[in-house]
């Protein structure tokens, strides 16, 4: 059976989602739908996504196999021949790290989060931290501006 082993690291893959959500127009984040992809009634794009949502259309992610579907979770396939890992179990598998850590990260328990609250957690991660609940960081807002 052939294995595909990871080839990053953790702080690397981190290092990328924050690259990737600090890229991501404010209109276009919402970390309470994995992906959803549609077309405006004036035919421009709807699309929003969370964190892990716009990983999965990025180049560096999807060469290491994390892909997205619209409107389902994020997916990969760690191991050639088992079945695809999906949601939090695919994210925590690909990140390596613990249940609880990327729970925490990806699955808010909290209404609306902001963009500025998941790189906040994402920075406080690549600094060997635990990610801060999301209702802790409600003060934390997106400048429109």
């Amino acid at each position: 059976m052939e294995h595909r082993h990871l080839t990053w690291t953790t702080e690397e893959a981190l290092r990328e989602l924050y690259r990737v959500v600090a890229a991501i127009p404010l209109t276009k984040f919402n970390m309470s739908v994995w992906y959803e992809e549609w077309e405006n009634d004036d035919g421009s794009c709807g699309t929003v996504g969370c964190a892990a949502g716009w990983a999965a259309q990025d180049r560096w992610f999807r060469e290491r196999g994390l892909t997205v579907e619209p409107f389902g979770p994020p997916r990969w396939e760690g191991h050639s021949g088992r079945a695809a890992l999906a949601g939090r179990f695919a994210l925590q598998a690909f990140f390596g790290l613990h249940r609880d850590t990327a729970h925490a990260l990806f699955v808010p328990q909290v209404g609306t989060v902001s963009r500025e609250a998941v790189l906040h957690n994402i920075s406080l991660m690549l600094e060997g931290e635990e990610p801060d609940p999301y209702e802790d960081l409600l003060h934390l807002k997106d400048e429109t501006a």
